[in-house]
This record gives C-alpha cells, structure tokens and sequence, in this order.
C-alpha cells in the first residue's frame, strides 16, 4: 500500500505541473516596449487632440446648422410679416378710395337733397303763363301779371275761404278786353288750366275812348278786369323730385 501511495503522488505531481504549464501557455504573451515613455506620451496627446478638434468641429457643424435654420425661419418670418405690411397697405389705399367714394356720393347726396328742398316749390312761370295767354279770347290782351308764392322754408298760403284749399301760389292778372262778356268767359275758361284751384274777378273797370274826348266816335270801348287766380301743388315742375 504505501508503495502504491509514494509511486501515485509523483503522477499527480506532474499531472498538476503539466496543466500548470499549459495554462501559462495559453495566457497572453508578455511584451516588452522598448519605445521611450514620451512616445506613448505623444501618441496619447495626439489621440486626445484629435478627439477634441472632432469635438470641436462637432459643435461648430451643429451651431451652424441651429444658425442656418434660425436664418431661415427669420428670413420666412420676416417675407410673412412683408407681405402681411403690402396687404395692409393695400387694404388702406382701397379704404381710402373707397372712403373719397363715400364722401363724394355723401356730398352728392346732399347736394341732390338741397336742389329738391329748393326747387320743391318751384312753377314754370313763362309756360304757366303761355296757357294762360293762350285762353284769352281773340282781341283780348294780358297788361300785368303778378306772382306771389311762399319759398320752401317759408310757411304756405292759407285758403281765402274754408271751402277752398290752401293754393300753392297765387296769381293776379290783369286783361283788357273789348266785350265784358268775353271776360266772364274768359274767367271760366281758366278753370282748364292745370293746378286750378279757384279765381275770383276782384275788379272790373271801364274805359270808354269816345268819353275820354277821343276824335273817333266809332272806336270800340275797353274792359279792364283784375283778376286772382290760384294754383295748387299740381302746377309745380317737380323738376327734381323723387321718383
């Protein structure tokens, strides 16, 4: 038995050495550096500097891009608020033609509104008055005419009596005749004329030429008539009167 013991101890000693050796083996090789320390320090330094200029470069790349980017949305924000000033002044200069517009019809308007107020009232004498001419009988003749109508602002006639309206204008008239007959007629013959609102013959005179020591006893004597004649709103031109 213990030779047995003594003859197995060596085997295992060498077993354990064997493994020994192989587990050396297979462990990295030593290396020696035979290279100066201020290499390895150089190559260290040169390692380092070049990671901070890619460092460097790094932060540069992107503040241009953020500077870039700020650039362009400046210059887009700037174009926007351009265009936003161009339409505003546009939409002053379309206000400003449109505010002229506005005016100038505000003045038309009111100058148009002027002209009805002041020719509300307004008759066409010299045609009014070619009617009345063109009623008289033949050989009769018009001496005077006389008008009298209140303006706009002022207050209107009032009616000579309470069956009558209150006339627009009145007119006095005075005619000479050869026959007093013929100014009856004539009198009645005004009641065709537009605007009619009644007449009154408030004088009647006779003016005989034969009495007054003409030479001409044959001579034919003359009536003289005064008469008022007035004329309702019907008369009026309305030249410039609402539609």
């Amino acid at each position: 038995m213990s030779a047995r013991s003594s003859s197995a101890a060596p085997a295992r000693t060498r077993r354990l050495a064997s493994r020994t050796i192989q587990q050396v083996q297979v462990a990295a090789s030593p290396r020696v550096s035979l290279l100066p320390p201020e290499l390895a320090v150089r190559a260290a330094s040169r390692t380092a500097h070049r990671r901070l200029v890619f460092a460097v470069v790094g932060v540069i790349v992107v503040t241009a891009v953020g500077v870039s980017v700020s650039f362009a949305l400046t210059a887009d924000a700037q174009r926007a608020l351009d265009t936003a000033r161009l339409e505003t002044t546009s939409l002053i200069a379309q206000q400003k033609k449109y505010t002229e517009a506005s005016d100038l019809e505000a003045q038309v308007a009111s100058v148009t509104q002027a002209r009805r107020y002041g020719t509300s009232t307004e008759i066409d004498w010299a045609a009014y008055l070619a009617q009345v001419t063109a009623t008289l009988p033949a050989g009769s003749v018009l001496l005077e005419a006389s008008v009298s109508a209140p303006a706009p602002w002022e207050a209107g006639a009032v009616a000579a009596g309470p069956l009558r309206g209150d006339p627009a204008a009145t007119l006095k008239l005075r005619v000479s005749s050869a026959s007093a007959a013929d100014i009856s007629t004539w009198v009645r013959s005004l009641e065709a004329l537009p605007g009619y609102a009644d007449s009154s013959l408030d004088e009647r005179s006779f003016d005989d030429d034969s009495s007054a020591g003409s030479s001409l006893d044959d001579a034919a004597p003359t009536y003289v008539a005064g008469i008022t004649l007035n004329i309702t709103p019907a008369a009026r031109a309305n030249r410039f009167a609402e539609n």
